[in-house]
């Protein structure tokens, strides 16, 4: 696993990543973006997910232009409306990287519930 993410990472793509998200139930491999580039990065996303919407809506005025969507047409719409999803998730992250306040809240909140009342009462015996 670790050559192939080495190799991954060379080639600058995001295979193996991508195949363990659509593994995962409605999972998402969300890129990241170097720091000093994130400003950058968000007019590109943009431009990239207007890009990928036409070429979802294109695809469908294909496929249903004889009346019948098949199995690899199925597929491709699929394909296109995750790279789409992909994409989205990226530029809504890259926006709340350089736009959005960190939130501040108490580590308390993290932890499962009873955990701080179980951790108190163990203390004292």
């Amino acid at each position: 696993m670790g050559w192939a993410m080495v190799l991954q990472k060379a080639a600058g793509v995001s295979y193996i990543a991508d195949a363990f998200s659509r593994q995962t139930d409605n999972g998402i491999h969300i890129p990241g973006a170097a720091p000093e580039t994130e400003n950058e990065e968000i007019g590109l996303k943009l431009a990239e997910l207007v890009g990928r919407l036409g070429d979802l809506v294109n695809a469908y005025r294909r496929y249903i232009d004889d009346g019948v969507v098949d199995k690899g047409e199925w597929d491709s719409l699929n394909e296109i409306a995750y790279q789409f999803r992909v994409t989205l998730m990226t530029f809504l992250n890259l926006i709340s990287r350089v736009y959005c306040l960190p939130e501040k809240s108490d580590a308390r909140e993290c932890a499962a519930p009873g955990a701080l009342a179980n951790n108190s009462s163990s203390m004292e015996k």
